[in-house]
């Protein structure tokens, strides 16, 4: 999915986009033996730190193509990439953490297709960049037409355009080949009864569901 080194951003943050598990989990471990609480343990920080396929005890099932103005369902929302840019700034809203840092932007369509409020951080934390300079950590997102923040949960039923924008390094450039720009979207499935009962009812993270090389437009 997404490079090692720095730079590159994915969804490597799956802790925060389940804010139930870790009170959950520390239930779940008071009330065991020491043996049981050393297992438990040990099965959170696996979950916790495995989003998009981090689990290999079975190899996942390869991505599909990821293609432009396409819906993809991720599990709580259908998401359709519609570009993907790196400008200098957005300014006024919207600039670089760093000088001289540019910010790299994927906008999307995004649709809650369930009948429940979905936490917003499920549609950043499933969109998984490589080769696009893109500074660790989960792009904030924000709504095109006003630029204001996404609020922290979206309704049943609400379609957005959106702004996914990550901070991007100084002095990247698009390359081809292995090192050509690509784009994927990891799928969340829902888990209504956890064997390890540590989080039922829950959205966790199953596969990189699509991915390919895309056309970064680069804007002033």
């Amino acid at each position: 999915m997404s490079d090692s080194g720095a730079g590159e951003a994915a969804s490597t943050a799956a802790a925060e986009g389940r804010p139930k598990l870790r009170h959950r989990a520390r239930g779940f471990v008071k009330n065991r033996s020491n043996k049981q609480k050393v297992t438990g343990v040990a099965a959170v920080a696996l979950l916790i730190t495995a989003p998009f396929g981090g689990l290999k005890a079975e190899p996942a099932p390869k991505p599909a193509t990821l293609h432009l103005n396409r819906a993809y369902d991720i599990g709580p929302f259908d998401v359709t990439v519609q570009k993907v840019v790196t400008v200098s700034s957005l300014s006024p809203v919207i600039k670089p953490a760093r000088k001289h840092d540019r910010l790299l932007v994927v906008e999307a369509l995004v649709h809650n297709r369930t009948d429940e409020p979905q936490y917003s951080s499920y549609i950043s934390k499933a969109i998984v960049t490589k080769n696009m300079g893109a500074r660790p950590g989960v792009a904030d997102a924000y709504l095109v037409k006003d630029a204001s923040s996404l609020s922290e949960q979206v309704n049943p039923g609400l379609t957005y355009r959106l702004a996914f924008v990550f901070q991007q390094a100084r002095g990247w450039e698009p390359a081809s080949g292995d090192d050509a720009p690509r784009l994927g979207l990891g799928r969340w499935t829902f888990q209504a009864d956890d064997p390890l009962t540590l989080d039922p009812d829950a959205w966790v993270p199953e596969r990189l569901l699509v991915e390919a090389p895309v056309d970064v437009k680069v804007k002033p």
